[in-house]
């Protein structure tokens, strides 16, 4: 039985074809490969931690979500009811609530983010809900990301000076200008006695003869 042999017209084709498809899906997961993405039935969030999406305990990072429409359009804080739950597993109740603020960075604008400070090492969960503000823009959602938060900076501790290094006190007497003044005239009198002693012997020089 004879089977059919590929087309060799046809074939390089579809080579090509499955080559572009490849590359074009590496194209597009290549962006977010950094960061997280959840995808419901009708919102995408990208999850974004600054600085380089590793939070340091006791540090101050930069939380921020860029929600879009399949399509890929954004949906501006402005356009959602967003909130942000913060839980620190194994504890079923939630650590935080931090309040959504509108922010613009590098070509997002008006997407929802905050400021929050993680209090220790270990894994949380953060938890994006979101309901339309205009009926029929997007479907209500519930994003859900684990984030790994390592140690901070260690506080430098305070130097000290080795005993053996320790400034010694100076040998050289502070400076008085009173005892400065009574040597003045210390000097003064001596030379004025030395002056006197001449006279006298110069007198009794003269009577002698």
């Amino acid at each position: 039985m004879d089977h059919p042999r590929p087309n060799p017209e046809i074939a390089p084709g579809l080579r090509i074809k499955t080559l572009t498809l490849v590359l074009g899906w590496a194209c597009l997961s290549w962006p977010v490969a950094a960061h997280q993405l959840k995808v419901t039935d009708s919102v995408g969030g990208t999850l974004h931690l600054e600085p380089n999406d590793t939070p340091k305990a006791q540090s101050s990072t930069l939380i921020w979500i860029a929600l879009t429409h399949p399509g890929g359009a954004l949906i501006p804080l402005e356009e959602c009811k967003c909130s942000l739950t913060i839980y620190s597993p194994p504890r079923p109740a939630p650590i935080a609530k931090p309040p959504l603020k509108p922010i613009a960075t590098g070509h997002y604008q008006g997407i929802p983010g905050t400021e929050f400070t993680f209090p220790g090492v270990g894994t949380y969960t953060l938890v994006f809900q979101g309901t339309p503000r205009r009926d029929g823009s997007f479907k209500t959602f519930e994003l859900s990301y684990p984030v790994t938060v390592a140690a901070g900076p260690s506080p430098q501790p305070l130097t000290k000076p080795e005993s053996g290094s320790q400034m010694q006190p100076s040998s050289t007497p502070p400076f008085n200008p009173e005892a400065g003044s009574t040597r003045g005239i210390g000097w003064v009198l001596a030379g004025l006695v030395l002056v006197g002693v001449g006279i006298g012997m110069g007198w009794l020089r003269r009577l002698r003869q």
